[in-house]
């Protein structure tokens, strides 16, 4: 009788069990609206691909942030929107949203799933960004970075290590002789925290993670006593430690890593001329901008397939990666390319705002055109002599009528690249002579505004400097 009981229960045992696994891997469900006036393509497959991931993420985010407490979450939004970030949260009405860029998702396909990781981390904690921008932006950059042994971190971070065993790869080891330009902890974020955290966990405390994820949650939470409390050091000894154990370089170093599956011709003539390029522009560069105690850099060049933009930089880590197929039908346009992306790597951002982007590419540009005698502008640009109104030579065809096609941008001053680069370029002809350098110092202070610059260096605002170049680019 016990046995034919056994034998009955066994059944609805497995059907129990299996029921639990599945409940459990479904505890979120995700809800995608596409708000995007762009196409994208497979979008079926990404969400897929993204509910995935979140879905793999889900538990290892419970644990860290003691979920098992809290009123679990049924369902989450997913908006794809066409938005200058690459994803955000929204909260309205006590909810809250996760939006994706369609741009984003375009261009960097797999990190735009792979990055919902750090966001469904950001859905979750409370009183977040009530708190200093470094330490909240380190929390779900850690996890994206060590859930799953790193399956899910930015391609361009370094894979899981010790910091406890010799650091000798090269690639990885580039990612933190950058953290030496920041003198100070309250610089950093993002990733750059979460590898500082991930330290502290290593040579002070095991569980530093998971206490600050609880306490930073808490109204009371202050940074100084919890640090104290948790690793018996304060925050600035501990950032001056970590950076301490990574040796200035004593010259640039360049890494080419080839990604790509196509055939590029004659690929190590190409390296080595890349190489040398990225290096001699490494002066130029600098000396140009007058940056004082630039360090030495390792440059981690990346190529790539599908990225769908010539070329993209990360400051962080000090990466250019640049598009295959580019270089395949592109190659005299590449060192161009290449010192625009290596501005990117060495100039000044305003971090608080992203509407500023059209002025870094205008400054990246700027430097192409008219840095090194112009030698690396696009073909299509005409080689620059002088804008200045009672100087320039209105029989200069070729100028002349690139200056009447920018003068047509629908963003105007703000279109970036070539157009911001030569709307630059007449500011300093008619009005103020070092302006570019200028703007580039200032436009990381905090309280930045375009306008304001503007309006101090020349007396005018943009709009109205933009008219007058725009009608006098129409008269000739």
């Amino acid at each position: 009788m016990k046995k034919l009981l056994i034998v009955k229960l066994i059944p609805l045992f497995v059907i129990l069990m299996y029921s639990n696994i599945f409940a459990s891997k479904s505890v979120i469900q995700f809800n995608y609206i596409n708000k995007s006036t762009n196409k994208i393509e497979n979008l079926k497959e990404w969400q897929k691909n993204a509910t995935k991931v979140m879905q793999d993420t889900y538990p290892f985010i419970a644990e860290k942030f003691n979920l098992k407490s809290s009123k679990k979450v049924k369902i989450i939004k997913v908006v794809i929107d066409d938005i200058p970030q690459f994803t955000k949260i929204v909260t309205k009405n006590n909810s809250k949203t996760m939006v994706v860029s369609a741009s984003h998702i375009n261009k960097n396909r797999v990190d735009s799933y792979t990055g919902l990781a750090y966001h469904l981390a950001t859905y979750f904690l409370k009183n977040f960004k009530k708190k200093p921008l470094w330490l909240y932006s380190g929390i779900p950059s850690y996890i994206r970075c060590f859930v799953k042994k790193g399956k899910y971190r930015y391609e361009h971070t370094p894979p899981i290590f010790s910091f406890k065993k010799k650091y000798k790869d090269n690639v990885s080891l580039a990612y933190f002789i950058q953290l030496k330009k920041y003198p100070s902890h309250k610089l950093i974020s993002y990733y750059t925290s979460a590898f500082f955290f991930k330290w502290i966990e290593e040579f002070y405390n095991p569980k530093f993670i998971n206490l600050l994820v609880q306490e930073i949650q808490k109204k009371n939470f202050d940074i100084d006593t919890f640090f104290k409390k948790n690793t018996k050091k304060n925050v600035k000894t501990l950032w001056k430690k970590f950076t301490s154990q990574y040796k200035d370089l004593k010259e640039n170093k360049v890494i080419v890593v080839n990604r790509s599956k196509q055939n590029i011709p004659k690929f190590d003539r190409f390296e080595k001329e890349l190489k040398k390029s990225v290096k001699n522009f490494y002066s130029s560069v600098v000396n140009f901008f007058n940056i004082p105690n630039q360090k030495k850099m390792i440059i981690h060049v990346n190529i790539k397939d599908d990225i769908k933009v010539p070329a993209y930089a990360l400051q962080n880590n000090g990466s250019i990666t640049i598009w295959a197929d580019w270089i395949i039908k592109n190659r005299s346009d590449i060192r161009g390319v290449l010192l625009h992306e290596f501005v990117h790597l060495v100039q000044n951002r305003n971090r608080t705002t992203n509407n500023y982007t059209y002025l870094t590419e205008g400054i990246a540009d700027y430097v192409r055109c008219f840095l090194l005698d112009g030698n690396y502008r696009a073909s299509w640009v005409p080689k620059y002599k002088t804008l200045k109104k009672e100087s320039y030579k209105k029989n200069d065809k070729k100028m002349t009528d690139f200056l009447k096609r920018l003068a047509k941008s629908k963003k105007k001053y703000k279109e970036a690249y070539v157009t911001t680069a030569f709307y630059f370029k007449w500011i300093e002809d008619n009005y103020s002579k070092n302006f570019t350098v200028q703007l580039n110092k200032s436009i990381s202070n905090k309280n930045f505004s375009f306008e304001e610059f503007c309006k101090k260096k020349t007396g005018k605002l943009p709009m109205k400097l933009w008219n007058e170049f725009e009608n006098w680019s129409n008269s000739l």
